[in-house]
């Protein structure tokens, strides 16, 4: 299965878990630290920064070279057949917690577009969005 993204909604293999057989569901935004990296002390000794004002907010450098940043709405998650190009079972969906509920109207709309082309590109028949699309 191959990663796509639709606006700033995104399907991909998990980057955070070893698990091969886990994918993730992202929101993409723009990142507030891109280019920022002069406004923050950067920790002794550490690879971390954090606001002048505080020590207790820990910002990655990495954080400062990239335009866009994400976070993770949910997993998709089974027994990954490479040969047969789909799951020995149904895939299981997992949001992460309410962030999906979170969502301005257009993107859950997205969201919930996504999830339905990874189920129907893992060939499984899907509902169809209530607009008939």
């Amino acid at each position: 299965m191959e990663a796509f993204r639709i606006e700033n909604i995104e399907f991909r293999k998990t980057t955070s878990l070893k698990d091969e057989d886990v994918w993730e569901i992202v929101k993409w935004e723009k990142n507030p630290y891109y280019g920022k990296e002069k406004e923050y002390v950067l920790d002794e000794g550490e690879d971390f920064y954090h606001p002048r004002n505080s020590k207790n907010v820990h910002i990655a450098k990495s954080l400062f070279h990239t335009p866009e940043t994400c976070y993770t709405l949910g997993w998709i998650e089974g027994k990954w057949d490479p040969d047969e190009s789909r799951f020995d079972e149904e895939p299981d969906f997992r949001s992460c917690g309410v962030r999906p509920f979170l969502l301005t109207g257009k993107e859950e709309k997205i969201f919930w577009e996504v999830v339905r082309q990874v189920y129907i590109n893992f060939g499984y028949d899907v509902w169809k969005l209530p607009d008939g699309k």
